[in-house]
């Protein structure tokens, strides 16, 4: 899958959100009482604006449709996914 759709986690850490606290967000519902959370923003710097990645090359990355699941990795690995 190659994509140029990548973020980044731009909070300082992560907080604990409870499920009523989503839920006043409008967050879609789930069956869990908390949630660990942390904000995130669209990669729009300028290095990036024409790179792309395929990201099936990640070392985290799970086909199928656990494709979905975000995951993190490092600046370093994503740069030696670039085509």
């Amino acid at each position: 899958m190659v994509t140029k759709d990548i973020w980044k986690i731009v909070s300082d850490g992560l907080e604990i959100y409870s499920s009523a606290k989503l839920k006043d967000l409008n967050y879609p519902s789930s069956g869990h009482q908390f949630y660990l959370v942390c904000e995130i923003a669209e990669v729009n710097e300028d290095f990036a604006k024409d790179i792309k990645w395929d990201i099936r090359k990640l070392s985290k990355y799970k086909p199928g449709r656990a494709s979905s699941i975000p995951f993190a990795v490092t600046l370093a690995e994503l740069m030696e996914v670039t085509v």
